[in-house]
């Protein structure tokens, strides 16, 4: 390292080029520098922009009562479903009240098959129960069993329908409920 620093000193060729070696190290970190700064300040800008929008936002007089609106809407919401402490409770639920459509319907010979159960969390557990119903087919029965489950007062929605005639006719649905926890079950669930 001496002998570098020594042939630096003697020599004004490489004293020259050490000296532009280092302008050029020091206009390069110039320039970093200044994009860096050019950045910061457009990020600076944005979140200025943006906390002036959300604080005119907040400062309009209607989100209470759009709170309040978008509430009633959920009770709404919760009010079409079906309630059940548990996913077994909802399944057989679902099951028996199936049934007993298909009946009052004039279709007790229908096959019923339950599919898995899907859980999803908003706040308080919901299943998607569905039940797959398969067998043969009168027309007017079944538009029967359609309109009922078309109006049935917790919420049933009929996914999927295929009719088709093999050696007779015969019709394939899938039906579906959505249950809720009612909300004293879900609180004591939560603390344990």
């Amino acid at each position: 390292m001496q002998e570098l620093i020594q042939e630096i000193r003697r020599n004004p060729r490489l004293r020259l080029g050490a000296w532009a070696i280092l302008l050029i190290l020091l206009s390069y970190a110039a320039m970093f520098g200044d994009d860096l700064l050019a950045k910061q300040r457009q990020e600076y800008i944005a979140a200025t922009k943006q906390l002036s929008e959300r604080q005119a936002l907040l400062e309009q007089g209607y989100w209470k009562e759009r709170l309040a609106t978008a509430n009633e809407r959920l009770a709404q919401w919760y009010g079409m479903l079906w309630s059940a402490e548990t996913e077994g409770i909802a399944s057989a639920s679902f099951l028996a009240w199936l049934k007993r459509k298909c009946e009052e319907a004039g279709l007790a010979d229908s096959a019923i098959q339950m599919l898995p159960v899907t859980e999803v969390m908003i706040g308080r557990p919901l299943w998607k129960v569905s039940a797959e119903v398969k067998g043969g087919m009168e027309l007017k029965k079944l538009e029967a069993l359609l309109r009922e489950l078309d109006t049935a007062a917790p919420l049933a929605l009929v996914e999927k329908l295929k009719m088709r005639k093999v050696s007779r006719f015969t019709y394939e649905m899938v039906v579906t409920g959505y249950f809720i926890a009612p909300q004293a079950a879900t609180s004591a669930r939560d603390r344990q």
